[in-house]
């Protein structure tokens, strides 16, 4: 099973932590050795987490594009899969790639410098005309 993979478990962990860059090279490697039925789970979740790193470096167009592509990814796997709460994990995505698309260059910039110095437990991040952004939300249904 999947969720047994200690590299899966160091993927969550750091998705949720916000180290979206090592998130993504942890799942690659599970990604790599995962059975085919189970690929497209875990592409869904490295999707989204490369579009989060992808806005910590000015990339607003690549982030829209990877968080649509996981979100479609996921769906199949609705509501939970091996103990990942996927309909948490596309609400929270889907609410993010909404609020990037609003933005303009210069906030989507800073909200990438401020991905970069938060957690996933931080406060949300608030735009120019005061609406809340939050990250995606990677949870464990043992949470």
């Amino acid at each position: 099973m999947i969720r047994d993979n200690p590299l899966f478990q160091q993927g969550i962990a750091e998705f949720q932590t916000g180290e979206y860059y090592r998130c993504h090279d942890s799942l690659e490697a599970v990604w790599m050795e995962t059975q085919e039925s189970e690929k497209t789970f875990v592409q869904g979740i490295l999707q989204i987490s490369v579009a989060c790193y992808h806005l910590t470096h000015g990339n607003q167009k690549g982030c829209m594009i990877l968080l649509g592509e996981g979100i479609k990814r996921l769906k199949e796997y609705l509501p939970e899969y091996e103990q990942v709460d996927v309909r948490t994990l596309i609400e929270s995505s889907s609410h993010f790639l909404g609020a990037v698309q609003c933005l303009e260059e210069h906030e989507a910039h800073a909200l990438g410098e401020w991905i970069q110095t938060q957690s996933q437990c931080s406060n949300q991040w608030v735009d120019s005309e005061g609406n809340k952004i939050s990250l995606p939300i990677l949870k464990t249904t043992e949470q």
